[in-house]
């Protein structure tokens, strides 16, 4: 049995079927899908931004509470990098073998804020505000699921507050959410992270923020890994390596996080 010769316009097509094909899977692998605690959410869209324009690397971001975020790695979703708001998380991957083994760094330590809504001032009160009678809803991101959350009922229990304002919680599956209940006045008061504001209402309405001192709940540490699933794609290799340079240290810096040295 024979075949027939490709000629002509045939040769043309398969070739450019061909280049297709191969362009295709080297696009695969120069795509990254990264999945960001919500309080690192505009963090991460610069930096993404700036990692973008270093070269031909694309990354997908998705968004949510760690904890949920967490439940989609261990379910087998498609995250190359998981940038967690705690350690915790990312630790119980790397115990569970669903990382690249030696990836587990802490790119960020943040700072938790109580903002209130719009015409209502904190900043001269300080922790005295929770123990404010006057205010009827207090939000908080859901302590299960994001690590923003602990630290805010740590807070509340160390000002010895919490059986005033136990009562008035309102808990919210991320800070994000938090932030927007506020911003809309559906509650008076809500736990955020610094970086959700140091943009936007800090310098317009510095008077409806007050800074958590840290001694009120333990340190915001934030650890990122590269999953199992990310092995041998270059570009969540090289973002994740990115997360570790300058370049990417002022960004975050620049978004009220801490920064401490790549370590494990």
């Amino acid at each position: 049995m024979s075949f027939p010769v490709l000629t002509g316009t045939w040769r043309q097509i398969a070739a450019a079927a061909l280049s297709l094909a191969l362009s295709v899977g080297s696009a695969k692998s120069e795509e990254a899908i990264i999945a960001v605690a919500a309080n690192f959410t505009h963090a991460a869209e610069q930096l993404i931004e700036a990692f973008e324009n270093q070269g031909e690397h694309k990354i997908i971001m998705t968004t949510g509470s760690t904890g949920k975020l967490f439940a989609q790695i261990t379910k087998g979703a498609p995250f190359d990098l998981f940038l967690s708001a705690d350690r915790k998380h990312p630790m119980l991957l790397e115990q569970q073998g669903l990382i690249v083994p030696g990836s587990r760094f802490s790119y960020a330590v943040g700072r938790l804020v109580i903002l209130a809504k719009p015409g209502l001032e904190v900043r001269e009160l300080g922790p005295s505000v929770l123990d404010d009678a006057d205010f009827a809803r207090l939000a908080v991101a859901n302590p299960d699921l994001a690590p923003y959350g602990e630290a805010a009922l740590a807070t509340i229990a160390a000002a010895g507050s919490m059986e005033v304002i136990g009562p008035k919680l309102i808990f919210a599956e991320t800070v994000g959410q938090v932030y927007a209940f506020v911003q809309t006045s559906n509650v008076e008061l809500g736990f955020v992270a610094l970086s959700q504001v140091i943009n936007s209402v800090l310098p317009k309405e510095p008077e409806r923020i007050w800074l958590v001192p840290q001694k009120f709940h333990e340190s915001i540490r934030q650890d990122v890994v590269l999953t199992k699933r990310a092995e041998g794609n270059p570009a969540a290799e090289a973002f994740h390596e990115f997360l570790r340079g300058d370049m990417a240290k002022e960004i975050i810096v620049g978004f009220g996080y801490d920064f401490r040295p790549a370590d494990a």
